[in-house]
């Protein structure tokens, strides 16, 4: 749904309406590298052991007519309230009311490869034994260091819109591990 209001926004753009301003910015969110339970398992025995691969927020900035409008995808498994908050509370501090509750989204992209302890939730933060500022703060720091880069960034920008059929572009999964199923599950 966010994906089509997305899509809506740019479009009406590009059918004439006033010149459309894009900003893009990316960030680290990488939290604690190890000790930590991951996020969502709810499995104590799934802690980070080192970094494999770093986490980003990767943010958009779009204005037209003069309103803004901010998506930020977060490699995490869900975003928290408190985040956001804290988020909101700093791009206020800057930029007085431009950015605000109404024109701001945070997204998490659902891994659950990622350091737990930042939603503030007791049952969510109950299997990582609690808070973890660390990881609250990763999370903060870079969500708002790359909506400020996507801020800082905005260039005119023109939006196209295509449609069309993609076949054969992914699955749902892995051939080499459905395999280890049961028989019986197979053959359904």
């Amino acid at each position: 749904m966010r994906l089509l209001l997305l899509c809506a926004v740019l479009v009406t753009s590009w059918a004439g309406s006033p010149a459309l301003r894009v900003g893009t910015g990316i960030a680290d969110v990488t939290g604690p590298p190890a000790e930590v339970t991951f996020m969502g398992y709810a499995n104590f025995k799934q802690q980070g052991e080192g970094i494999h691969l770093r986490q980003f927020a990767r943010a958009f900035v779009i204005e037209q007519d003069g309103r803004r409008f901010v998506f930020v995808s977060v490699d995490a498994a869900m975003m928290a309230n408190g985040v956001r908050k804290e988020v909101l509370r700093r791009l206020q501090k800057r930029y007085g009311s431009l950015y605000n509750e109404g024109n701001v989204i945070i997204s998490g992209t659902h891994t659950h490869s990622t350091a737990g302890g930042f939603l503030m939730d007791f049952l969510f933060d109950l299997p990582i034994l609690g808070f973890v500022k660390e990881t609250f703060v990763a999370y903060c720091d870079g969500i708002f260091k790359s909506i400020y880069k996507a801020h800082m960034s905005m260039k005119s920008a023109r939006a196209l819109y295509a449609e069309g059929e993609l076949l054969d572009a992914n699955i749902n999964r892995s051939p080499s591990a459905y395999i280890f199923n049961p028989l019986e599950e197979r053959e359904r």
